[in-house]
């Protein structure tokens, strides 16, 4: 059903800014401190509130070339998974070089020194997966066809290669182990494990130093969905199929606990220390549930009926919806103390099934009430709905053309289409300053995101589908 819906509705993105005032989506709030940028009502049991955002309807026929702006690189914090591409110099990233072997995309792996803005191509022939670096080794899966013609399978192998004198010597690489099962999706490597999921849809869990594969599952081969979803303050959150549901497992133990039997998407989840929020893919009614691994209690932390009340106060749903209507969970993230959540709402009016993105946070440690972040929905909302004809459904209607894609403590990056170059870019609001950037690689080293985050996804949404068509600048994906 979830992906059906994401068919009918799809995507539509854009950033909307505010004619006469400067750059900050919700401009009355530029300058001001991240506790008044992120504005909104909240919702705790029946009662509920919201808050206005006065000038901040600030939509896209202001937008010119000047609302680009340079915004300083954040400084190096201390090494964790969440820098997982870096080393005390350098950036490796694995870039597409189309046209390789068999009509198949080859990778590149590049070397980008950090204080020259330099890169160097490192060559080396089947390379599929960049899993981790740390300030001595690079980590990567190279994949092989199996030399026997009469099989139809893979091997794959995890490698590491040295850095020496600030650059990777590719030629004193070491094959560290081998699956022959295939490496479909490396998911999680620290140097000593190395988690992913086999071609058949195996979990497997290899601990490097002891040579060793512990706490697999392994008991239905055909798992296909299968999915680590992040790893946290060593914990492991997976998910096994659309059948066996939602798991969390100690990242040094054989055990593995199951949360609960429904599938949970990797964007329908984030970790806090202890605490997992998810929400399962199926739930009727919809709500957002709160585990704790280290007690095994569960609570619900988000209902419908919190949300519902949420959308009507605030007028992002109307009145008259009908009941059918949809909230699908397209986003968790992690900023200073609050837990953010992004919601795509569907709902029927008259012939045209609707859409709209909102955003939502909890502050964990304040009680946990629901309140909306009008700033954040109306940097992802049009001035007027759009209309795409749909065969099977006379119209689809989008609200929203922009997603947020990813958060760190001091800003929150989205997917956008420009509204001059309509083309899919990467875009900013700086909760400090209240300012709402369109970024460039001239403006902001583009693999900043990736550094800074504090919970880190491994299944991230890639699909955008309401913008086929339209051209991808500067596209937000998870490394390989």
């Amino acid at each position: 059903m979830r992906g059906e819906l994401h068919r009918m509705t799809g995507l539509m993105l854009l950033i909307a800014l505010a004619a006469g005032i400067c750059a900050g989506c919700g401009g009355e709030f530029s300058g001001h401190s991240r506790e008044r940028t992120a504005s909104g009502g909240a919702v705790s049991g029946g009662a509920v509130s919201g808050g206005a955002v006065s000038g901040g309807a600030v939509w896209e026929e202001a937008v010119s070339g000047g609302a680009v702006k340079k915004i300083p690189v954040e400084k190096r914090r201390k090494k964790d998974r969440d820098n997982w591409f870096f080393s005390e110099n350098n950036f490796y990233y694995l870039r597409k070089d189309e046209g390789g072997r068999k009509e198949q995309s080859d990778w590149v792996l590049m070397e980008r020194d950090l204080s020259e803005g330099t890169e160097r191509e490192i060559s080396r022939k089947d390379v599929n997966a960049l899993c981790y670096v740390d300030d001595d080794w690079v980590y990567y899966v190279v994949w092989d066809e199996s030399k026997d013609p009469e099989e139809d399978s893979t091997t794959d192998s995890l490698y590491r290669a040295p850095i020496e004198k600030n650059r990777l010597n590719i030629q004193k690489e070491q094959r560290l182990m081998t699956d022959k099962k295939g490496i479909n999706i490396c998911a999680y490597c620290d140097g000593r494990y190395l988690l992913y999921i086999t071609n058949s849809g195996i979990y497997q869990k290899y601990d490097l130093k002891e040579k060793r594969f512990i706490g697999n599952l392994d008991r239905d081969e055909r798992n296909y969905d299968s999915r680590v979803l992040s790893v946290v303050d060593g914990y492991v959150y997976l998910r096994m199929g659309e059948e066996e549901g939602f798991y969390w497992q100690k990242l040094d133990s054989e055990e593995i606990t199951k949360i609960s039997g429904e599938m949970v998407w990797g964007e329908a989840h984030a970790a806090i220390g202890k605490d997992v929020y998810y929400s399962e893919t199926y739930a009727m009614p919809f709500s957002v549930m709160k585990y704790n691994v280290e007690d095994g209690s569960r609570e619900k932390a988000v209902s419908e009926k919190q949300l519902r009340g949420l959308l009507l106060q605030n007028g992002l749903l109307p009145e008259d919806a009908e009941p059918d209507e949809g909230y699908y969970p397209i986003g968790m993230f992690m900023s200073g103390k609050r837990l953010y959540m992004q919601f795509e709402i569907i709902w029927q009016d008259k012939k045209d099934v609707c859409s709209r993105h909102i955003l939502v946070y909890l502050e964990p440690e304040s009680g946990g009430e629901l309140h909306y972040d009008k700033v954040l929905t109306e940097c992802l909302a049009y001035k007027k709905p759009r209309r795409k004809w749909n065969k099977e459904l006379s119209y689809d209607r989008y609200y929203s053309r922009g997603r947020c894609v990813e958060m760190t403590d001091e800003r929150c990056y989205m997917e956008v289409c420009h509204p001059e170059s309509d083309k899919i870019t990467l875009a900013c609001y700086d909760f400090q300053s209240g300012e709402f950037m369109y970024l460039t690689e001239e403006d902001l080293d583009w693999y900043l995101p990736y550094f800074t985050a504090p919970f880190r996804n491994i299944e991230i949404w890639e699909e955008v589908e309401a913008l086929e068509g339209k051209d991808r600048v500067w596209p937000y994906y998870q490394y390989e």
